[in-house]
């Protein structure tokens, strides 16, 4: 059977909590198959649901906009692959050591935009090989609260990537098209210099970085 993908196109500034046809979300409260002219904002923590934020059974696929998750569960999990193209995407969570904010059974890709991904560290994972944007999968010392700003600059001291988890955090995953190949940034959490890395691989690791469990397969009503 031919697998369905998921779109989410968001376009202008909205604050809203949408579920996708074929997606799950614990704040959820319509359906829809793709998603215009809005920022989602997506809470796990509302009700007594599956711990999951946005769920998709076969595939997802972000295409542009603002997306928010305030996981307390996995962040966005997917059953098949996650694709971004393009759009911010945000994930505060999870705490927990057995979740993760990606969570993917066969591949994420990250081709274009902004993907923020602060929580724990035990099941983190980062987007894949496939990709064409660089990542970080940055694992910290400590777990910092949340509300400790973390700021990723290059070698000149500009500022590429600063972003304020809303909760406690030792796994800190993102991309931009700001990382260049051959390059050498720092990565602060607060006051703290946590790495100095130079881009080399489409994703590359900072720190103790664990290999994470994404790939679980999981079953919503």
């Amino acid at each position: 059977m031919r697998k369905k993908l998921i779109s989410i196109i968001c376009i202008s500034v909205l604050s809203v909590s949408v579920v996708l046809s074929g997606c799950q979300s614990k704040s959820s409260s319509k359906n829809n198959s793709e998603v215009s002219n809005q920022t989602s904002t997506l809470d796990d923590e509302s009700d007594n649901e599956p711990n999951v934020t946005m769920f998709s059974k076969d595939g997802l696929v972000i295409n542009g906009g603002i997306v928010h998750v305030n996981a307390s569960g996995d962040g966005i999990d997917s059953n098949g692959t996650i694709t971004i193209n393009g759009g911010e995407i945000y994930v505060d969570g999870p705490t927990s050591g057995g979740d993760g904010a990606l969570d993917y059974a066969d591949t994420c890709e990250i081709n274009g935009g902004i993907l923020v991904a602060a929580g724990s560290i035990g099941m983190a994972t980062a987007p894949t090989s496939g990709s064409t944007q660089y990542s970080v999968n940055a694992a910290f010392s400590t777990t910092y609260n949340g509300g400790t700003k973390v700021t990723v600059k290059d070698s000149s001291g500009n500022e590429v990537l600063t972003y304020t988890p809303a909760k406690n955090f030792q796994s800190f995953v993102f991309s931009t098209d700001k990382l260049k190949s051959g390059e050498t940034y720092t990565i602060y959490a607060g006051d703290t210099q946590e790495g100095t890395f130079t881009v080399s691989d489409i994703t590359t690791t900072v720190g103790n970085v664990s290999s994470g469990m994404g790939g679980g397969k999981q079953t919503y009503r």
